[in-house]
């Protein structure tokens, strides 16, 4: 089975629990590191999630893995918050990070550059525009390799 055909399953049996206790799902990954594979799951609330919060999703979604039982290898389960500097996925998570400072990378350069550090000054859809010191950067969406908020120090 396909990590990705896993991520699916995984998405369909946590989300409905997710919704009905106010978590919005942040990601999925399903990796081996070493011998080992990981299950991970993302989660976030508004306010932020605690040990309890991850320790009841992890519970409730070890249990119905179990029921369906989609991935045949063993693997470690993993339930957490994204962090600060969480990635930014779907059109609602650059929605909401406009205004804030995000770090971008791109597949190809735009105007010369592959990074792109600054704050999301909008996002259109099809097009992010970062503000980097004076100076405003265009980004596609299709050239995004990957975007995270970025903690300023």
């Amino acid at each position: 089975m396909s990590s990705q055909h896993i991520k699916s399953v995984v998405e369909s049996l946590v989300q409905p629990y997710l919704d009905e206790h106010g978590f919005e799902l942040v990601d999925i990954e399903y990796v081996k590191e070493g011998s080992n594979w990981f299950l991970r799951v993302f989660v976030d609330k508004e306010g932020g999630i605690d040990i309890d919060d991850c320790g009841r999703i992890s519970e409730y979604l070890s249990e119905k893995l179990d029921e369906k039982d989609p991935i045949e290898n063993a693997y470690f389960l993993e339930v957490s918050s994204p962090g600060a500097e969480r990635p930014l996925k779907k059109p609602q998570d650059f929605q909401k990070a406009v205004g804030r400072h995000v770090f971008i990378t791109t597949y190809e350069p735009i105007n010369g550059l592959k990074e792109f550090e600054g704050k999301l000054v909008s996002y259109s859809g099809q097009e992010l525009v970062v503000e980097a010191g004076k100076k405003e950067h265009a980004v596609p969406t299709n050239k995004v390799a990957s975007a995270r908020l970025a903690i300023v120090f």
